[in-house]
């Protein structure tokens, strides 16, 4: 904190207007509490030049109050007590603004130029000012005296256990026999995988039949004649001269011609390979 700073900080003090910050930030600084706190007294004893109409004895008290310097004491407890001070000095406010800004830099200068611890707090009797007492020596402890002897060891007789009774061996009991164990079942017999038998079922019939024609399997071509089933998957084809033709359940008919063939038959669905063929739907 400069010395402009700390003008105004007292300045504010004497004002009660002092923030709890700037009042944590002197009291934590020794060197910057101390400095504070004569400037303060220099600026009460420059007021009270100027007024001496003033409380005797509320200037003493302030006066006690500012030699103790005891760093735990808030700077806001001075607050009240130089609240009548600061009412009065607004009557004449700028005769103690000089004379202040004068003991200010005189005592800064002093600081500053002669170093010197701050003196302890001076104890006034009339003020009741309580002062610690000197911390008694604590008694040296008494020398460790000899330890006692240890006593006797007291011996105990333990009494001898009587001699146990001689018991005659055991004559080894016959075992049973084993009993055979009983023959393992034979293993099931393990039959072979049945293979599924593909049901077919008959999807259309061979209504007419001229010339020659064939059935188409997935073993092979045969022969087709007149009246004979068509089963699912199968397919027929026809010859240079043969026509056939084909009747579904619902009465749809198919007509094809020579050199037609056709495969896949499921349903009313087949593929056409070639040739050609006539319809006829019933829905």
């Amino acid at each position: 904190m400069n010395e402009a700073d700390l003008s105004r900080a007292v300045s504010r003090f004497l004002e009660n207007q002092l923030s709890p910050a700037e009042e944590q930030a002197i009291l934590k600084d020794p060197q910057l509490r101390a400095t504070f706190i004569e400037h303060v007294r220099l600026s009460v004893r420059l007021q009270t030049a100027l007024h001496p109409a003033r409380d005797q004895e509320l200037i003493e008290r302030t006066k006690a109050l500012l030699a103790s310097r005891d760093p735990g004491r808030p700077l806001r407890t001075l607050e009240a007590v130089q609240r009548r001070i600061g009412r009065r000095a607004q009557t004449r406010r700028w005769i103690g603004w000089i004379a202040l800004a004068a003991g200010i830099l005189v005592a800064f200068l002093v600081v500053k130029l002669v170093p010197t611890r701050p003196a302890p707090p001076e104890v006034r009797p009339e003020l009741g000012v309580r002062t610690k007492p000197e911390p008694r020596p604590l008694p040296l402890p008494a020398p460790p005296k000899d330890p006692p002897p240890p006593p006797a060891p007291v011996i105990v007789e333990v009494p001898k256990e009587p001699p146990a009774p001689i018991v005659p061996p055991e004559k080894p009991r016959p075992q049973p026999e084993p009993v055979p164990a009983p023959p393992e079942p034979a293993p099931p017999k393990v039959e072979p995988p049945r293979t599924p038998v593909e049901t077919k079922v008959a999807v259309a019939r061979i209504d007419s039949l001229a010339g020659e024609a064939f059935l188409w399997t997935p073993s092979g071509r045969k022969p087709l004649r007149a009246g004979q089933d068509l089963l699912t998957g199968e397919g027929v084809q026809t010859a240079a001269g043969g026509k056939i033709s084909i009747v579904f359940a619902d009465k749809t008919r198919l007509d094809l011609g020579a050199g037609t063939t056709v495969r896949g038959i499921v349903g009313k669905q087949f593929r056409l390979d070639r040739g050609t063929l006539r319809a006829q739907v019933t829905k």
